[in-house]
């Protein structure tokens, strides 16, 4: 996400990532493979619990799917409007609101996956970028 923006918004958006799934948890070997092919590197990647302190720093929380919203809004006390379903932001026609999870999937999964999130963060970072 952070490479999409421009430099004076780089400076000044502190970007996180952290789930519901126990901490200090490497990225699946074809989940680095497929992000090292767009040039993303996640080998050093290790996963993060969310916390109270997370959400509460966080102006806006990124999610994949409706029911991750629906926890964030009700564990962590944050409104709607603070808890972003990602794919809503999906500019080409979509099915489902959900950013399918390709863990245990086949490479084609995460390429899927990643595909469909790059789009979305493009299309946050021009809202951000217009309205920033």
């Amino acid at each position: 996400m952070s490479k999409r923006l421009p430099a004076a918004l780089r400076s000044r958006i502190a970007i996180e990532s952290a789930g519901f799934i126990g901490p200090g948890r490497a990225s699946p070997p074809e989940a680095v493979r497929v992000a090292a092919a767009r040039d993303i590197d996640l080998s050093g990647h290790r996963s993060k619990l969310l916390t109270h302190a997370i959400v509460g720093a966080a102006e806006m929380v990124l999610v994949m799917d409706p029911a991750q919203q629906r926890d964030i809004c009700m564990l962590y006390g944050r409104g709607l409007d603070r808890v972003l379903v990602l794919g809503d932001l999906d500019p080409q026609r979509r099915v489902t609101r959900v950013i399918e999870d390709p863990i245990d999937k086949p490479a084609a999964a995460y390429e899927a996956a990643y595909e469909r999130i790059d789009r979305c963060a493009d299309e946050l970072a021009r809202i951000l970028t217009e309205g920033g």
